[in-house]
């Protein structure tokens, strides 16, 4: 055991002679380490100022245009190719569904009138009042500007009698 400790004190007497020895080594290896962190720090600079942020801003400007043409060519191209497969007869050809727009548009209608309504500043009495004599005052001034009863044509050049404003009166 008194071998073991010997040994073990001269192992850590060489081991303290060595790390006093390499301290010059370890102080030129930190110092070079410091000096090229700073170079890489000024070669990461240069690169973000001339390349990268370069590279970003001008992707960036371009980003609408981009997107725009990536929008603009997928319906297309889809549009090309049911096409083709129509003329092919690969696929039956479709027809387009303007009955389910017009109903999304009078649904989207109804519900911006709603909304309008709703938020209105004024009662829904009132406002209701207004748009009736606003109403009233079109079809007023549309009467005035309407002849009534002026005879109009067929289409043909021949004449339509207009019906008798005490016949139309009396069946009112």
């Amino acid at each position: 055991a008194e071998a073991i400790a010997e040994a073990a004190e001269e192992a850590a007497e060489r081991a303290a002679a060595a790390w006093h020895e390499s301290e010059p080594a370890r102080r030129d290896a930190a110092r070079t380490l410091e000096r090229q962190g700073r170079e890489l720090g000024k070669w990461w600079t240069k690169m973000w100022r001339k390349e990268i942020r370069p590279g970003l801003r001008r992707a960036w400007s371009r980003r609408t245009v981009a997107l725009g043409a990536a929008g603009a060519a997928v319906p297309a191209s889809k549009q090309l190719i049911e096409d083709a497969a129509a003329e092919l007869g690969l696929r039956p050809r479709q027809e387009r569904h303007w009955g389910a727009f017009l109903a999304g548009m009078i649904i989207g209608a109804v519900t911006g009138v709603i909304v309008a309504l709703m938020t209105a500043p004024k009662s829904g009495a009132e406002t209701r009042e207004e748009i009736a004599t606003r109403a009233r005052d079109v079809a007023e001034t549309a009467g005035e500007w309407i002849p009534v009863n002026v005879p109009s044509t067929n289409g043909n050049g021949g004449s339509v009698d207009a019906p008798e404003t005490s016949e139309v009166e009396t069946e009112g």
